[in-house]
């Protein structure tokens, strides 16, 4: 018997990842990217202005948010990538020229790294 939908799913048939319909694995990045965000803007604030001091707690984190290695080390390369960015206007110039499949240009996100 052939579908009606043509095999695709609707809402009724879609597959969850967790029980209560949770997908977990999203959780887990989300959570993740809102670390390495927090983790990224403190040390943006602190290489503007060292007088100012912002903590994870501050930004709706937790303590321990500060302890994580591998955190820190993808956060230093985008303070590299960010400051390479800043110093070289022709590599700004095609970046921002260039148009991906979706139509969203480069510079929209290499501007997460201008913050």
């Amino acid at each position: 018997m052939a579908d009606s939908n043509d095999g695709e799913r609707t809402d009724e048939t879609e597959v969850k990842g967790a029980a209560g319909g949770e997908d977990v694995m999203d959780d887990v990045i989300i959570e993740r990217s809102a670390v390495l965000l927090r983790r990224y803007i403190i040390e943006r604030i602190t290489v503007e202005d060292p007088s100012i001091h912002v903590s994870h707690e501050d930004l709706g984190g937790r303590p321990q948010d500060a302890e994580d290695p591998q955190i820190k080390d993808v956060v230093d390369q985008l303070l590299k990538i960010a400051d390479e960015l800043n110093k070289n206007a022709e590599l700004q110039q095609r970046a921002f020229s260039v148009a991906c499949q979706d139509g969203v240009r480069c510079r929209s996100s290499l501007r997460w790294h201008s913050l």
